[in-house]
């Protein structure tokens, strides 16, 4: 089977993460796997190569302004006119490559599935979405609202992350599986154990205040006492304006920006943190805090569907989920985490049985028994 997984860029960053990780268990499983790049031919992942139409100049300039006259006219723009020559270049990738199964990652993807399953009939095709949908509804793709939609009923099959998700998905497509995201991180070792006296706090995120709650964490940073320090990994200093590091300057010695960290760099972050804390307004999964529970690093979390669908069967995990936007409550039960040996011990537990459900080669399973399952649908 021949595997491309599409996606706009392959920075650093959750989806990107993840579809590294599934790739290389379908290559791994002796298959033939391609990543397309909607944008850039360049990847944070050094181990795999990007077919990629290249980006001139010229094009992003034309794409800008047409977008930008489609949306100030009729409040939306048409995907597949914006994108039609990196759609034309994906095209003879997949016919030349005889491609099967072509992945396709997020709204924006999704809603160019009609145009190239048009042309592209023999493959099957998947929208993966990752986050939210009800958000990608409203927010991210309200622009191409429709195209989105014809994407999802097109598309041969739809993946998401949560329950709530897979009944609004429902509606669009008979063909909608709720599968995980994988993770592959391994921890070296679960000796943490001995009582914390300066809490080393992390928080693994890109650099968006509003989605991922930056300002609500830094209200909770002031409201620690001052040995309670911050790593923030996947931010660098130098990416925050005068403005961003202003609200940093009550707290600027306890916190500290370690930038984009490559896998041996994430778990020797994991290793040496005592808590990791997410404090996103939404959250459509949070790979994060699988990859902490693997490394017996309790997690504490708002309330989103990403984190309730991950911990919410968990009985003693239920009490780190708090209600947005408390932050007084989420200081509280970080103090409450890292003070009591025994909660922190039995959250160890709990957590790596949790993360034991997101192993790599498990979700790469629930992936192939999907495919198989929309083969057999499709004779």
């Amino acid at each position: 089977m021949r595997v491309c997984f599409v996606s706009e860029d392959y920075n650093m960053g959750g989806i990107q993460k993840v579809t590294h990780i599934l790739g290389k268990e379908f290559f791994e499983n002796n298959m033939e796997v391609y990543f397309y790049s909607l944008t850039k031919s360049v990847s944070f992942y050094d181990d795999i190569l990007i077919e990629s139409k290249p980006n001139q100049l010229i094009y992003r300039g034309f794409r800008h302004y047409n977008k930008k006259i489609q949306v100030k006219l009729l409040n939306s723009y048409n995907p597949e006119k914006i994108w039609k020559h990196n759609l034309n270049h994906l095209l003879h990738i997949l016919k030349s490559k005889e491609i099967n199964v072509i992945i396709m990652n997020g709204g924006l993807l999704t809603s160019m599935i009609p145009i190239l399953k048009e042309n592209y009939p023999h493959g099957v095709f998947i929208a993966w979405q990752h986050s939210s949908v009800s958000k990608y509804f409203s927010d991210y793709y309200s622009e191409i609202l429709d195209f989105y939609k014809r994407g999802l009923s097109i598309a041969d099959s739809v993946v998401c992350l949560s329950e709530v998700d897979l009944k609004i998905l429902n509606e669009f497509n008979d063909n909608v599986f709720q599968i995980d995201n994988p993770t592959d991180l391994k921890p070296n070792n679960l000796t943490k154990c001995d009582k914390i006296l300066d809490p080393k706090i992390g928080f693994v995120s890109r650099l968006d205040f509003h989605t991922k709650g930056i300002d609500y964490l830094i209200e909770i940073i002031n409201i620690l006492p001052d040995n309670y320090s911050f790593y923030f990994a996947g931010i660098n200093e130098k990416q925050l304006s005068d403005e961003d590091l202003f609200l940093f300057k009550n707290i600027q010695s306890r916190v500290h920006f370690l930038g984009q960290l490559k896998e041996s760099e994430m778990t020797k972050f994991y290793e040496e943190v005592d808590l990791i804390v997410s404090t996103s307004r939404w959250e459509g999964f949070g790979l994060g805090l699988i990859e902490a529970m693997a490394f017996g690093v309790p997690v504490v979390t708002f309330k989103n569907t990403g984190p309730l669908e991950i911990l919410g069967s968990s009985e003693i995990y239920k009490d780190m989920i708090i209600d947005k936007p408390d932050t007084k409550a989420f200081a509280k039960k970080i103090e409450e985490v890292v003070n009591d040996e025994l909660l922190y011990s039995e959250l160890q537990v709990a957590g790596i049985k949790i993360s034991n459900k997101y192993s790599s080669n498990f979700i790469y399973k629930n992936w192939i028994n999907m495919i198989n399952i929309v083969n057999e649908r499709n004779k």
